[in-house]
C-alpha cells in the first residue's frame, strides 16, 4: 500500500469519527452556509428574463463560485500548484 494512500485513509477516519462525534458547525461559522448566501446575493443581480442570459449568467455563477471558494480554500491549488501534484508534474516535464 502507497504511503500517500494510507495517510489519505487515517485523514479520512479521523474526519468521521470527528463529525460522529461533534457533529456539524453552527451554521454562523459553517463554509457551506457562507458559499449559499453568496449565491442568493449573486443570483439577485442575475439577469430577470431570457433564457441565454440566464443561462450564461448560471455558468459563470458556477464556475466563478467554484473557483473562489477553491482559491479561498487552498491557494496553491488555484494556482496549479497543489503540494501532491507539483512533483509528478516536474517527473513528467523531465521526460
Amino acid at each position: 500500500m502507497e504511503p500517500g494512500l494510507v495517510t489519505d485513509l487515517a485523514i479520512l477516519v479521523c474526519a468521521l469519527l470527528l463529525d460522529y462525534f461533534i457533529g456539524e458547525y453552527p451554521a454562523l461559522v459553517h463554509p457551506v452556509v457562507w458559499i449559499g448566501k453568496f449565491v442568493t446575493l449573486l443570483l439577485r443581480l442575475g439577469p430577470r428574463s431570457g433564457w441565454w442570459r440566464q443561462f450564461v449568467f448560471g455558468m459563470f455563477l458556477a464556475a466563478g463560485v467554484t473557483a473562489l471558494c477553491d482559491g479561498a480554500a487552498s491557494p496553491g491549488t488555484a494556482l496549479g500548484q497543489h503540494p501532491r501534484s507539483v512533483g509528478r508534474v516536474d517527473a513528467a516535464r523531465r521526460r
